[in-house]
């Protein structure tokens, strides 16, 4: 696609609006592998004879929500997360729904359920639940927990008179900072008051026999005036409205000492380490590139026997103001660049209940086999800066942590997207040190130094792979909120400039500078709303730009741009290239 959607509109609970996906890999491989392989685990096959708990706790699976991919594209990888998280702390089984549904919960004899965003729910599930609590079961709920039956169905909280709350909706609190603890309760002894996240929570309503043990607070501490409860604890257990086993939330310390405490509270004969909170290096560990998962293409060659020139034109896609290089669609296996990152100025007159309805990105991808991908870097309105994401299917996004993988204005990468194999494709973002060489036989600086920032995932890219006629990409854009394929919205808002010191596509095992004789120029939806500025235009600009000229000096590395986007057409005065 010409750009990518601007992924803010957040309808209804579903996580395919909050987008933030992670692969299982690293931390959560070893989840996957820990939790499945430990003796005793996993009693999973439905009508197998059911045996006595070697443990209190069990943590559910839903087979249901897991296939529910379009609606819940990150369950996989929060269950992996927290199978992982407690299997450093305690001793638990893993079932599915199935056995819930076939009564095994109360007749192996389990005292406390761990249900991690388990969504999608059946009534007979529903009644399974309601008799294991009768039996004297507890149950950790997370987030969307029951809030669709089997046909996908929005319906509330199933589990409600359970947990004793009245789903009403989900909403991105911008001001939701701290969750406070407001309420003394066995479950939470010794724990401090505050608890520092960022999170978009489910908001309910306390039904008679709910107890508000914490709320959503700004960050100076105060709590939400309007339905605050975010962990609620009943006589059924407790219910936590936000996605606590998204590893960028349950990453901080404080958060993993409150589940700890809950679940050490209610089965304590299932622990089997005291606490100490697992470090971001260890959850984040997977994200973070090295030598021997970062590929390096220093050959350069000038051309390439054969090559297929670029297309002469593509219409635009509407939706969004973007710039777009792309490719011939040839045997190419990646694109890398490096780029200074620019600025967004917002439209004070487009912010919207959610923030600013126009947001930036700048990013790589491609096409191959009618397949497009997105991947790069796009802008994070809460965190003031750039943060990784890919889209293939479904939207992802990297944690949000500040000191490990968000950039700001001013800072320089080394981004690239590159084959990783049949149906992979590799993005990697790295810092580039200040004074550090970036020419064409420089390594990916994040290699030479653990003090840099750096970012890598492979994800599935159905039809890219080795030996395959496919199309790479790079977009500098203005998105628009819930505009894709819409005609662009006026705005005021604008992008600095972003500069792009150089821009390689790689061939196997060599690259070729992308310059302009190899892509085609893309500027939708109309040439007038960009200032581009290359290493050939010492003087007069961009002839297609639409603005007067102005210097182009430092712009000697193959493929170098300086591109500016204003939603309103700029005066060439105006220019912060000249400024």
């Amino acid at each position: 696609m010409g750009a990518l959607r601007y992924a803010i509109a957040r309808p209804s609970e579903s996580r395919e609006a909050r987008g933030a996906a992670r692969p299982a890999a690293g931390f959560s491989l070893y989840a996957v592998v820990a939790a499945l392989a430990f003796a005793g685990a996993v009693a999973l096959a439905a009508g197998s004879a059911v045996q006595a708990a070697r443990t209190p706790l069990v943590l559910v699976r839903s087979e249901r929500t897991s296939a529910a991919r379009q609606n819940y594209p990150t369950y996989d990888e929060e269950f992996n997360t927290a199978a992982g998280w407690l299997d450093r702390f305690f001793s638990f089984d893993i079932i599915t729904e199935r056995d819930v549904e076939a009564g095994r919960l109360s007749e192996a004899g389990y005292k406390l359920a761990i249900l991690p965003e388990n969504a999608v729910m059946t009534g007979r599930e529903v009644q399974a639940w309601q008799q294991f609590v009768a039996d004297g079961g507890k149950i950790i709920a997370v987030f969307s927990t029951a809030l669709r039956d089997e046909n996908l169905t929005l319906v509330g909280m199933q589990l409600g008179e359970l947990l004793r709350i009245r789903w009403l909706r989900w909403m991105n609190d911008p001001t939701f900072r701290q969750i406070q603890l407001v309420e003394p309760s066995p479950s939470f002894t010794g724990l401090p008051k505050a608890i520092p996240v960022r999170s978009g929570s489910q908001i309910v309503e306390l039904l008679p026999g709910g107890r508000m043990v914490a709320g959503r607070a700004d960050a100076n501490g105060v709590l939400s005036r309007s339905y605050p409860a975010v962990i609620v604890e009943s006589d059924a257990g407790l219910y936590f409205a936000l996605p606590v086993f998204e590893e960028q939330i349950l990453v901080v310390p404080e958060l993993q000492q409150a589940l700890y405490a809950a679940i050490r509270a209610y089965v304590p004969q299932a622990v089997k380490a005291e606490f100490s909170p697992i470090s971001p290096d260890d959850f984040f560990r997977h994200y973070l590139p090295t030598p021997e998962t970062v590929p390096v293409v220093n050959k350069v060659v000038e051309a390439i026997p054969g090559e297929v020139p670029p297309a002469s034109g593509y219409p635009c896609f509407l939706g969004a103001y973007y710039r777009k290089a792309v490719s011939s669609f040839d045997y190419w296996t990646g694109i890398e660049g490096v780029v200074t990152l620019p600025n967004l100025i917002i439209d004070p007159a487009r912010n919207g209940p959610d923030g600013p309805r126009d947001g930036a990105s700048i990013y790589m991808g491609g096409q191959a086999r009618g397949q497009e991908i997105d991947a790069g870097l796009s802008w994070d309105h809460q965190l003031g800066g750039w943060r990784p994401f890919w889209r293939n299917q479904t939207w992802h996004n990297a944690p949000g942590i500040p000191d490990k993988f968000i950039w700001y204005p001013g800072e320089t990468v080394r981004m690239s997207v590159v084959v990783a194999g049949p149906g992979k494709l590799r993005l990697t973002v790295m810092s580039v040190p200040p004074g550090d060489g970036r020419g064409a036989g420089s390594e990916f600086p994040g290699e030479r130094t653990g003090s840099q920032k750096g970012f890598t995932v492979v994800f599935d890219a159905w039809g890219f792979g080795p030996g395959i006629v496919q199309q790479f990409k790079r977009v500098n854009a203005i998105d628009q909120a819930g505009n894709e394929g819409r005609p662009v919205q006026p705005t005021a808002a604008r992008v600095t400039a972003a500069v792009w010191s150089e821009v390689w596509l790689w061939r196997g095992d060599v690259k070729v500078p992308f310059t302009a004789e190899r892509f085609t120029d893309m500027r939708c939806p109309a040439p007038e709303h960009f200032v581009v500025r290359t290493a050939g235009a010492a003087e007069g600009g961009d002839p297609g730009s639409g603005t007067s000229g102005g210097p182009g000096a430092g712009l000697t590395g193959p493929g170098a741009e300086m591109i500016e986007i204003y939603g309103t057409p700029p005066d060439p005065a105006a220019s912060s290239f000249l400024n």
